[in-house]
């Protein structure tokens, strides 16, 4: 509601309320899909995926199919049949002992051209009249093969071709490129109830495949949204690509639909091998007292540009679902969002009982409704199983989603918690570990690898075998030595910290707890335990420079920390104009732009991998 009204330009005071205390409690864990639910989850995903492909291949076919006429449609319908085909099927009846009976014997000879046959409807004992006939002269007609040719006139023996019959929709403009008003009144199900009120077409289509599919009818074609759902895609569609995305990933719901395609590569995408994609997109759930409400974050994950199956080329694939929705405007938006929030990446059609209500023809999946219903009907299309319990809420599957790929990480790449936190987008490790990796699942798992081990070390020490130092416990906490931060992969240190566990950077004591160390990076030069040496001036040289860029021009996020940058850049302006060694800070600054960029952007990064490097 507060990010509707802020797209209405309502100016809303900031209801900062004071911080309630409450009782610690056990943190809500979520629990990932394993062994048979997990394989039965990526089994049905890649098969949906394969059908979205075969959509494609059909919407070849449409484009060079030729859309039904009127004329072609209704000419078995209102032919007239001639006296050879009538005896051709007097000969089927006799040849597979039918009885000829006077209702259909009449019928037929009602839609033949011939006038003797005509004469024999004036009088009675028809079928008499019929054998003699047949008798008489039959030998001149019979075939090798006798068929019924008058079932052609029965409408519901006509059998449409899909791809044809979906060109002739798309031909008339049926159903997106008609008025509300035009659909509501001639396209339902009572307008047109007979042939003969039908005025063209799509009307003939229509009762065909509405009032002709009755059990009692012999050759059964699917109804108008199964023959939509072949050409345009579907919430079920939609839905399966969001949550495969969020499974490969690790991307929550909200992130996988804010995704821009025109800006979806990253700009170091290809730049370890051609065939991997860095896609990105943003996050702005979480917010914390202090930032704006709208201030999202940048999330990127790793792709494969050749797996059809890889998020890269999911996304891509939404996006080709997605054309012949795009740029048509939605006949209802939902309450309290805009066009913008329904992402036009991932369109969809509706079903034909929702046009005439406020849902309209088609949506985003963005809309929640709508991706709740989608993934609702992929639990029904698709039976996925659980402890002998099958999986039927959005609930069930789709929070687990994030826990699930966290899960696999561990189990499959033996990934830390540090990355696992830092490729989650997470900026502290409890929140990953306590959420993520702390299900029943994963710590059974843990306990495997750990009794594993253990029992290597007892062989080896009852072998003697065992080569190394043993640990002990130390009793209390002692002050740290010096710490010297090196990046690695760089050639110098960055700088080192005197002493990590007294910070004395403005509000440290918020942010770091009593006795724990600190790794906060881009507060270091705020802090007096920051040890600054010779090999320090290219990385400050390189930090003056983003400095000055995010002043000059600050990214979206960037401008609320804007006197803590310009203090920074006071600081490190005045460290370098007071070096009592000229040479070396022309010698820093050229050895800064050969190996530029020496820090990233965002010194926040740097964070986890000291943090990840001293847990090792």
């Amino acid at each position: 509601m507060l990010h509707a009204a802020a797209n209405l330009g309502l100016d809303l005071p900031q209801l900062n309320l004071g911080v309630g205390r409450t009782e610690a409690r056990n943190p809500k864990v979520t629990s990932p899909l394993i062994d048979g639910t997990y394989d039965a989850v990526k089994y049905a995903l890649t098969t949906h995926v394969n059908k979205l492909y075969e959509k494609i291949e059909f919407r070849k076919r449409v484009e060079s199919a030729h859309p039904y006429t009127m004329e072609e449609v209704l000419a078995p319908v209102n032919r007239k049949y001639s006296r050879a085909e009538f005896f051709e099927w007097v000969q089927m009846c006799l040849d597979n002992e039918l009885p000829l009976l006077n209702l259909p014997i009449r019928w037929r000879i009602k839609a033949s051209n011939d006038e003797e046959l005509q004469g024999l409807l004036q009088g009675k004992q028809i079928r008499s009249k019929i054998m003699k006939i047949y008798e008489a002269e039959g030998s001149q007609y019979i075939v090798e093969n006798p068929k019924d040719h008058f079932q052609a006139r029965l409408f519901h023996h006509w059998n449409p071709d899909p791809a044809r019959l979906v060109k002739t929709f798309l031909e008339n403009g049926f159903p997106m490129y008609i008025s509300k008003e035009e659909l509501a009144s001639r396209y339902t199900f009572e307008a047109n109830m007979s042939l003969k009120t039908c005025k063209n077409i799509v009307d003939v289509i229509l009762l065909r495949l509405t009032h002709f599919r009755h059990k009692k009818y012999p050759i059964q074609v699917s109804n108008t949204d199964e023959f939509l759902r072949m050409y345009y895609p579907s919430i079920v569609d939609m839905a399966c690509i969001v949550m495969f995305i969020m499974l490969q990933s690790n991307w929550n719901k909200e992130t996988v639909l804010a995704i821009d395609f025109s800006n979806l590569e990253h700009p170091l995408t290809g730049a370890v091998k051609e065939a991997v994609a860095v896609i990105q997109s943003e996050k702005n759930r979480s917010q914390g007292i202090g930032k704006p409400f709208y201030a999202p974050k940048e999330i990127i994950a790793v792709s494969s540009k050749v797996d059809a199956y890889s998020s890269y080329n999911l996304v891509k694939l939404a996006n080709e679902l997605s054309k012949p929705l795009a740029g048509l405007a939605f006949d209802a938006i939902p309450f309290i969002m805009t066009e913008d929030d329904l992402n036009q990446l991932f369109l969809c059609i509706k079903e034909k009982k929702n046009w005439g209500m406020r849902g309209g023809r088609h949506t985003s999946i963005a809309y929640s409704k709508a991706f709740n219903q989608g993934v609702t009907e992929f639990l029904r299309e698709y039976p996925i199983y659980e402890k002998g319990e099958r999986l039927t809420k959005t609930s069930q599957l789709t929070k687990r989603l994030r826990a699930t790929w966290a899960y696999q990480q561990q189990q499959e790449h033996g990934t830390s918690l540090g990355l696992l936190a830092l490729q989650m987008g997470h900026a502290d490790l409890l929140v990953t570990d306590e959420h993520y990796t702390s299900s029943p699942e994963a710590l059974r798992a843990a306990n495997q690898r750990l009794r594993s081990e253990l029992e290597t070390l007892l062989d080896l020490f009852r072998q003697g075998q065992y080569q190394g130092l043993l640990g002990y416990a130390e009793v209390k906490a002692v002050d740290l030595p010096m710490k010297v931060f090196h990046i690695p992969g760089m050639e110098k240190a960055l700088w080192a910290c005197m002493n990590q566990r007294n910070p004395t950077w403005p509000g440290a004591r918020n942010y770091v707890k009593p006795g724990e160390r600190c790794y906060s990076i881009r507060n270091c030069l705020h802090c007096k335990q920051c040890n600054i040496f010779d090999d320090s001036a290219p990385f400050l040289i390189q930090r003056q420079i983003h400095l000055e860029e995010i002043l000059d021009d600050p990214q979206e996020g960037e401008s609320d920390y804007s006197n803590t940058f310009s203090t920074e850049l006071k600081i490190i302006s005045s460290i370098l104009d007071n070096w009592d060694d000229p040479e070396l800070i022309r010698e820093a600054s050229r050895y800064q732009r050969r190996n530029s960029p020496l820090l990233p952007r965002d010194l926040e990064i740097l964070q986890v991998i000291f943090e990840e490097e001293d847990m090792q």
